[in-house]
């Protein structure tokens, strides 16, 4: 698969050898590359070993007419992502130059040039095809998708959510309106919500599932849609926290996630809650019993806070066992965080610790700021994708655009801490990869050695042309 100059738009190759051996006897080609595996060929590679192409082909497909593989479509969507780029005409002239990475993409050329039904009249596969495709898909078919690669993902790197924490967290996804066309119509504005459920692995948050809805669902009903779905493939593999904000508290719902998957859960309370009340009581509670002993403030690291006022003394207390939170049912550690600032003001929050094990506050503030790693997740996002503010879309395409940015960026990341592990997936070759028009062949580098020097007056007399394909600079004998 190759990229046309002259167009800036996708051309897919056919493997003809005859037709590219032609070519060089007369010095005819239009790239010449090592056909060594390179980054990107290792990484698809990785995909086929974790399972996550057959995921690809199970996509869900909601158009009517099918005359193109939904894995075709899927797999250059996924693709976009790596290269961080806003359209597919800004990716390279060449994709891969691995041969069975070549095989692995699984495109049959010849249908993509001549049609995937009889008399066709155009070629059926480009950009507005894609976004035709992107633009039907709906929220349940995104959630879907991600929980058939989280099986694999299970399956291949169980490491990953053994004793794990998992981080839930929303996020706005606007495209403006487009402009107004000749016709007088326009794209309307399109504004979604998209609950992400991350699992926390060296500091940083990675996305595993995540449920689109409209902007104003409540977060915590796509939170409880979202777990309900999730939980039962991640509670076997060993998950053991759910971290999350103060926009999924519903008691009742908290108390059967604790009852039915033995979780802990660590969330922030409102201050409007007797729970929260009830805690600051207890900081200022006096021993009234012979031996009692009052919990103490324990003096905790200041917060790392780039904008905005910084205090001057945090310290935290661990209040065990309430019971004022009624709704939840549960008696429910609760730790509060107090913040002195500069000017006398005093400020606090508390973390509700429902099935908690831990006994050093310190170790619960820990756990509870590391919950900032989704929302970095969120920035990173913003920066690498445009994802707090897209382009002019289709509500369908926005999720389309996110949901495969979402899956790149953990495929990636898990692929780098693999590949580590695991440095030679993909043997190196003597081959060369040989395009020209829109054929491709794997041609040895002995035999173009013996065109070379067979041909010798032809590709001399073309010899400033050639120099100019292999974009080397010419040094006159």
């Amino acid at each position: 698969m190759s990229k046309s100059r002259s167009q800036q738009s996708w051309q897919f190759l056919t493997e003809d050898v005859e037709a590219i051996l032609e070519g060089l006897r007369q010095a005819e080609f239009d790239h010449i590359y090592p056909a060594n595996p390179m980054l990107f060929d290792r990484f698809l590679a990785y995909l086929g070993e974790v399972g996550v192409r057959e995921t690809l082909d199970r996509f869900p497909d909601p158009r009517q007419r099918r005359s193109i593989p939904v894995r075709l479509l899927a797999q250059v969507l996924l693709v976009r992502p790596l290269f961080a780029v806003s359209s597919l005409a800004q990716l390279g002239p060449v994709l891969s130059a691995d041969p069975a990475v070549l095989q692995l993409l699984g495109f049959n050329a010849h249908q993509i040039e001549h049609g995937f039904r009889a008399n066709a009249n155009r070629r059926p596969f480009d950009e507005e095809t894609l976004a035709d495709f992107a633009a039907r898909i709906l929220p349940e078919h995104c959630l879907e998708h991600s929980l058939g690669v989280l099986e694999k993902l299970v399956a291949f790197h169980p490491e990953l959510f053994a004793g794990a924490a998992l981080q839930m967290d929303c996020k706005t996804v606007y495209a403006p309106a487009g402009k107004t066309s000749r016709a007088g119509e326009r794209l309307p504005a399109v504004s979604l919500k998209v609950c992400v459920l991350s699992v926390l692995t060296d500091g940083q948050a990675l996305p595993l599932a995540w449920l689109f809805g409209g902007e104003h669902e409540a977060d915590q009903t796509l939170g409880k849609a979202l777990l309900e779905q999730v939980l039962p493939l991640l509670a076997p593999a060993g998950v053991q926290e759910v971290v999350m904000d103060a926009g999924f508290i519903d008691g009742a719902w908290l108390h059967s996630l604790h009852e039915c998957w033995g979780l802990q859960l660590t969330l922030r309370v409102r201050e409007d809650m007797d729970l929260f009340a009830d805690a600051l009581g207890q900081t200022r509670r006096r021993p009234v019993l012979p031996g009692e002993t009052a919990p103490q403030w324990i003096d905790a690291p200041l917060p790392k806070i780039k904008k905005g006022r910084r205090p001057i003394r945090r310290r935290v207390m661990l209040c065990s066992q309430l019971e004022s939170w009624q709704s939840l049912g549960l008696g429910a550690d609760a730790l509060v965080v107090e913040d002195r600032f500069a000017d006398g003001q005093v400020r606090h929050m508390v973390i509700a610790c429902i099935g908690n094990t831990q006994s050093d506050p310190l170790a619960l503030l820990a756990r509870w700021r590391a919950r900032w790693a989704i929302e970095e997740l969120f920035m990173v996002f913003d920066r690498w994708q445009g994802l707090g503010r897209l382009f002019p879309c289709r509500e369908g395409f926005a999720r389309t655009w996110v949901h495969f940015a979402f899956l790149a960026y953990s495929l990636l990341f898990l692929f780098d801490r693999w590949a580590k592990d695991h440095p030679i997936m993909l043997q190196a070759t003597r081959d060369l990869l040989v395009i020209r028009g829109g054929c491709y062949a794997l041609i040895a580098l002995g035999q173009f050695a013996a065109i070379l020097l067979d041909h010798h007056d032809v590709w001399q007399s073309r010899r400033a042309q050639v120099m100019r394909k292999l974009n080397f600079q010419d040094h006159p004998p």
